[in-house]
């Protein structure tokens, strides 16, 4: 039986409190994608998802925005399909990007504007300067076919829309597409724009690309166990530690939230999965290995 509320001890803030990150959603975009999809597979909700999940899956602190809002000072705000701009939304972007910001954009970004009308201007003309460098063309691939980007040195799937892209330094080439017609053309650049970043991914990747893509760039939440054995081989060998913190890779359908000091664990999996406490965790509810459907919480 689990033990009443009032056996739990008074909240208290957490010392090592989870990083926070954005992500951008709007109605508007939504209605708009859903009258006019421009290919057979976009899908918004899911284009949202994606990078939902890339995040959840390092065990990270997802805030829902809106494009109207004021932006809080968060170290990542992700903002996908953003189709529909204008001048504020745009303003909106440069500034939190100016004070320090990292804002990642995406494929069909400032296409239209707020009337679903094309600008007068080159594709994606608005942010060309933020996100320092033009959208030559775009494709999506037939139903079935799939194409591949570069990065780091591995090759991930895309198929359902791509951005063509010219950079010049000192824009960074973060992946180039990796072959058919595309091969060569820049497919994920990087721009820092005052003392901030401005990251724009110009394909619809599938799911191991924004996983890829958020893990590069994303504040991380280290895991204390894998820290924990990394100190104590560090320690054995006598090596001086390393100031790089391991992170945390949570399994598909497992959700790590955080209450001020209480973690809490959600297995969705069909299979028990260990819980990433450091090893002197306190385990309110249920214990370090969580068995499927199963819910453990510890504190610190």
């Amino acid at each position: 039986a689990l033990p009443p509320l009032s056996a739990l001890p008074t909240a208290r803030a957490a010392s090592s409190p989870v990083p926070e990150i954005g992500l951008v959603y709007d109605f508007d975009q939504l209605w708009w994608f859903n009258i006019l999809p421009q290919g057979k597979r976009w899908d918004y909700p899911e284009l949202l998802l994606r990078w939902y999940r890339a995040a959840a899956r390092l065990g990270l602190r997802v805030r829902v925005l809106r494009p109207d809002q004021d932006w809080p000072a968060l170290p990542l705000i992700v903002a996908p399909g953003l189709q529909m701009t204008d001048d504020a939304l745009i303003g909106r972007m440069q500034s939190y990007a100016e004070a320090g910001g990292h804002l990642l954009l995406t494929c069909r970004t400032a296409l239209m504007n707020r009337m679903g009308h094309l600008h007068e201007a080159a594709a994606a003309g608005p942010i060309a300067e933020m996100i320092g460098a033009n959208v030559e063309a775009y494709d999506g691939l037939p139903e079935g076919a799939m194409g591949n980007v570069e990065m780091d040195h591995q090759k991930y799937a895309w198929g359902i829309w791509g951005d063509l892209l010219y950079a010049e330094s000192p824009t960074r080439v973060l992946a180039k597409y990796a072959d058919q017609f595309y091969a060569g053309a820049a497919a994920i650049t990087q721009n820092k724009v005052g003392i901030g970043t401005v990251t724009y991914c110009g394909v619809y990747g599938e799911q191991p690309l924004c996983d890829a893509l958020i893990e590069r760039i994303a504040p991380h939440r280290p895991d204390p166990a894998a820290a924990a054995a990394a100190t104590e081989s560090r320690r054995r060998a006598k090596k001086e530690a390393s100031s790089t913190p391991a992170i945390l890779h949570l399994p598909p359908r497992v959700h790590l939230l955080q209450r001020g000091r209480y973690h809490i664990l959600l297995n969705y999996q069909d299979k028990p999965i260990e819980a990433p406490a450091p090893a002197a965790a306190h385990f309110l509810i249920g214990a370090r290995t969580v068995e499927p459907a199963g819910v453990a919480v510890w504190d610190e």
